[in-house]
C-alpha cells in the first residue's frame, strides 16, 4: 500500500477562508481514503495546532512525510498557483522524481464546501495579504 500526501494552499488574511481551505483537506483525504488511497493532509494534521514548530510546518514536519510518500496530489483549490508552502512542496517533489497528480477540486469537495469557498474567494480575493506570504 502507498502513501500520497495531499497538498493544497490555506493561509489566507481571511480566517473564513482558512476554515473552508481545512474543510476541502478533509473532505479531499477523506474522498481519497474512500476510494483507496491513503494519504497524509498536512492542512487536516495541523489546523487546530496552536503551535507553529520553529522554521515552520513545511521545513519541519511536511517535507519529510513527503519524502516517504508514492506521489503528491495537489489539490488545485483558488490560489494554488500563489502558495509559497505548495510551490516548496512541488519543487521538493520535483527534485525527487516524486510523481505529481493535480487534483480537480470538482471532484473532491462538496457542493457546499465548493460554493461557499468561491463566494469567499471572490469576496476577498486570492491575492495574498501583502504583509504574510501565504502557505
Amino acid at each position: 500500500m502507498t502513501l500520497a500526501y495531499l497538498g493544497q494552499p490555506y493561509f489566507h488574511h481571511e480566517p473564513a477562508i482558512r476554515e473552508l481551505r481545512y474543510r476541502a483537506a478533509l473532505e479531499a483525504s477523506g474522498f481519497l481514503n474512500k476510494f483507496g488511497q491513503p494519504n497524509f493532509s498536512p492542512i487536516a494534521h495541523s489546523h487546530n495546532i496552536n503551535a507553529e514548530p520553529p522554521g515552520g510546518w513545511v521545513e519541519a514536519l511536511d517535507l519529510p512525510i513527503l519524502t516517504i510518500c508514492s506521489k503528491l496530489c495537489v489539490l488545485q483549490l483558488d490560489g494554488w498557483g500563489h502558495s509559497k508552502g505548495l510551490t516548496r512542496e512541488i519543487g521538493f517533489a520535483l527534485e525527487r522524481s516524486i510523481p505529481i497528480e493535480y487534483l480537480d477540486p470538482d471532484n473532491y469537495l462538496t457542493a457546499s464546501t465548493s460554493t461557499h469557498l468561491q463566494a469567499l474567494i471572490d469576496y476577498h480575493g486570492v491575492e495574498p495579504n501583502l504583509e504574510r506570504d501565504i502557505a
